[in-house]
């Protein structure tokens, strides 16, 4: 196993990424760098990926886009698109130069980056749709082999790097982008340096007796990264620290998506050590007791990409240590230190790393500057991204702590950029623009600092309303207006009407000597009113659109549940049966939907409890039928087991729908109990399987097969379109013969299991 004790202190921040694999995967083959998830469930378990299969798998990828598209040089970018798992590092280390483009992304912010990247070639995953890509802008495209084929394959033979630290620090490693914020998505190259810059980190000694985050404990440890590797908090958290920190990282399943439930399922079936996420998943927990209490199992929770609310972080710092990473996709990770943990609101700076000045910008808040100083260049990303500047404003603004003169909060952006409570970013001067249009409209600010979504704080020309009939009567006049702001905005940055409100007279915004609003102390002074909006939307549900829910009809709560879906998510349409995340429902849409379940479903007959209503029943149950299940689970307290069963079927083989395209063979484990059994009847209804072939215990597997059916009432007449095999798990090739173990390897394309198998060992 790797450890500190093993690199020279001089080679730190010298290391780069290719070659401490390679070094890693000759001096500790064994070191496990990275866990994968068996399946959707942690429950399943984890496969260990140890960094000599990881180097492997590069080292076949590495000749494998070679083959395809030659040597690649410094103009040469290969874009990556699939899902959250381990070959973005795969594929991003083995060919030097790729472009991490957001799944998230819009077709035109994906066009876009290519253009700017001169990116002619595209590797994808088999299940992400690039059709549309291609046709706007035709490319070479290949497709990645499945991931446990990338990492289950025999010795690679190596395909070295060469280069020193000198002639490969300004190599360019990735292009990652920025989020749009203000129109399309702007990449950025992160180079080689720029990883060794979190590596340099190893050499700042301790500051007033406190370690370098970085290191977020001591030892060995195991992190769990909520955010994906397109994300640079993602990618240096994965790849760079978990190299030079001896990490390992636990990836979390990619069919499904980042929740509170998520953790939950992690913190209840895994051992870790710290989990990263976005602040609203921890937004998530906070409101779930039982969720706190599984936290108590963390050496601490770390957050990127935005703000946590204060009453949030809290209440979570009750139950582990709160750790803020601050960085950018142009600064990585920046150097600060751990700190008393009731400060962990606060980032704590060392002021004689002078890479870092805080300016004055106005009355109790400073700018951060990064200055070029030779002492301290070694631990900054920056200077890799920019190399011909000397001093660059982050436009992040701060305030000193009260008492602690190294602790620095952050209060805001200097450029207007809100950062939401779930990491995204949107800056808010177009739809202020658009509102200001309105003729009875002097001022707007659109707050959503720390939030999870946007708000408008307007003043008027006139007096406000004094009523709320003649409030809700001027709202309606702001239709045409929201209207154009949300055809333009991002799914998470859309203005609501619940999500707004009016200044009072004697309170006018506070503006310069130029006539234009001072942002940043026009929303201090309407602090208490911005929260108070908050709360009073989250609450509210007077503004929803409720839609009549009968609890005792499924066909008809079915049906009207998929209205609702489709109202909310904006869709032309959606099936009863189909996945809305797969449809691309984001966690904004999300609360709206459970905002507008709790209001259909208040009053509703016979005592249902609407209050119990949370997003995870959205989460955990991500389709209409699955929704209209769940509620009439809630509403009568009691389950079946084999309708339980039969769920978990179809849970299997919407599986299989979602990812083959073509029709397959399937080959099914322990089919002859009993959810095996269902689990053939659904493969055999299914148009798009060809063959099954059941692996049973003993001899008599079809016959068994038959009388379960049978007495089941499931299908018992195969058409030649199901196998039987005995098997005897101790013996080589399954005991089977060379003609049926030829069957097996030629034409299986699937394997389910129902049983913890022979069939997914814990790779070398």
């Amino acid at each position: 196993m790797a450890s500190d004790q093993e690199t020279n202190p001089t080679e730190y921040g010298r290391r780069l990424i290719p070659s401490i694999i390679d070094e890693l995967a000759t001096s500790s083959p064994g070191f496990v760098f990275a866990q994968i998830p068996r399946s959707s469930q942690f429950a399943d378990g984890l496969i260990d990926v140890t960094i000599k299969t990881f180097a492997g798998a590069i080292d076949r990828a590495a000749f494998w886009i070679e083959s395809l598209v030659g040597k690649s040089d410094d103009s040469s970018v290969i874009a990556y698109l699939g899902p959250n798992d381990l070959r973005y590092l795969i594929i991003a280390v083995a060919a030097r130069k790729t472009l991490l483009s957001s799944p998230r992304n819009s077709i035109e912010g994906h066009l876009s980056l290519f253009e700017h990247t001169n990116c002619h070639t595209v590797i994808s995953d088999s299940g992400t749709k690039v059709d549309e890509l291609l046709i706007k802008r035709p490319m070479r495209h290949f497709t990645v082999p499945a991931l446990l084929d990338c990492l289950n394959e025999g010795p690679a033979t190596s395909y070295p790097y060469q280069k020193s630290f000198e002639e490969g620090a300004l190599d360019p490693f990735v292009v990652i982008h920025t989020s749009g914020s203000t129109g399309l998505p702007k990449p950025i190259t992160v180079r080689l340096g720029s990883l060794a810059t979190i590596d340099a980190q190893n050499l700042l000694p301790p500051f007033e007796g406190y370690d370098p985050q970085i290191k977020y404990t001591e030892g060995h440890i195991r992190v769990f990264p909520g955010l994906p590797p397109y994300h640079i908090a993602g990618l240096m958290q994965t790849l760079a620290a978990a190299l030079y920190y001896n990490q390992t990282i636990i990836w979390p399943p990619s069919n499904r998506p980042m929740s509170s439930e998520l953790i939950d399922d992690l913190l209840d079936n895994v051992s870790v050590d710290v989990v990263l996420l976005a602040p609203s998943i921890l937004e998530e927990i906070s409101q779930s007791q039982s969720s706190l209490e599984k936290l108590r199992k963390l050496k601490a929770a770390a957050m990127g990409g935005g703000p946590l609310s204060e009453t949030a972080g809290n209440i979570i710092s009750k139950y582990t240590k709160v750790l803020s990473v601050i960085g950018s996709s142009e600064s990585c990770f920046e150097p600060t230190y751990h700190k008393d943990p009731k400060d962990w609101i606060y980032f704590h700076f060392d002021p004689k790393t002078t890479g870092i000045q805080f300016r004055e910008y106005s009355a109790g808040v400073y700018e951060q500057f990064f200055v070029r100083d030779p002492s301290t260049d070694p631990y900054y990303a920056i200077w890799y991204t920019f190399p011909d500047r000397n001093e660059i404003s982050t436009q992040d603004l701060f305030s000193k702590h009260p008492s602690k003169p190294n602790l620095w909060k952050y209060v805001g952006r200097s450029d207007d950029l809100l950062i939401f409570s779930n990491g995204e970013k949107y800056n808010p001067t177009a739809a202020e623009g658009i509102l200001r249009s309105h003729p009875s409209v002097k001022g707007v600010v659109v707050v959503g600092h720390a939030r999870f979504q946007p708000a408008a704080l307007i003043e008027l020309k006139g007096d406000p309303p004094q009523t709320e009939e003649a409030k809700q009567e001027l709202l309606d006049s702001f239709k045409p207006y929201v209207a154009s702001i949300n055809d333009r905005a991002p799914g998470f940055a859309k203005l609501r009407r619940t999500h707004a409100t009016f200044t009072r007279p004697d309170k006018p915004m506070l503006r310069t000597d130029k006539g234009t609003v001072k942002r940043a102390a026009t929303v201090k002074l309407y602090e208490k009113e911005i929260d108070k909006l908050y709360a009073d939307a989250e609450a509210s549900t007077s503004s929803i659109s409720t839609v009549k829910l009968d609890i005792k009809d499924q066909a008809g709560l079915t049906k009207a549940l998929r209205h609702m879906l489709i109202a909310t998510i904006g869709l032309q349409d959606l099936a009863v049966d189909e996945d809305i995340f797969a449809a691309g429902a984001d966690s904004l849409q999300v609360m709206n939907l459970t905002r507008q379940l709790k209001a259909s479903l208040s009053g509703n007959e016979g005592g249902f409890a609407a209050d119990s209503i949370s997003s995870r029943i959205i989460y955990s149950h991500p389709t209409a039928t699955k929704l209209a299940k769940a509620l009439q689970g809630m509403a009568n307290q009691t389950k079946n087991d084999e309708e339980s069963g039969l769920e978990r079927v179809r849970e299997q083989e919407e599986m299989l729908a979602k990812y083959t395209k073509q029709e397959f063979t399937v080959v099914l484990t322990g089919s002859t109990g009993s959810l095996g059994s269902y689990l053939l009847d659904c493969l055999l209804s299914s148009p798009r399987v060809s063959k099954v072939i059941c692996l049973n215990r003993g001899h008599n597997g079809e016959e068994r097969q038959k009388t379960v059916n049978i007495s089941r009432g499931l299908i018992s007449e195969w058409e030649g379109r199901a196998t039987f095999l005995g098997i005897e798990l101790g013996k080589p090739h399954l005991g089977l013969d060379d003609r049926e173990y030829d069957l097996l390897v030629n034409e299986a394309s699937v394997i389910l299991r129902k049983f913890s198998p022979p069939f997914f060992p814990t790779y070398p």
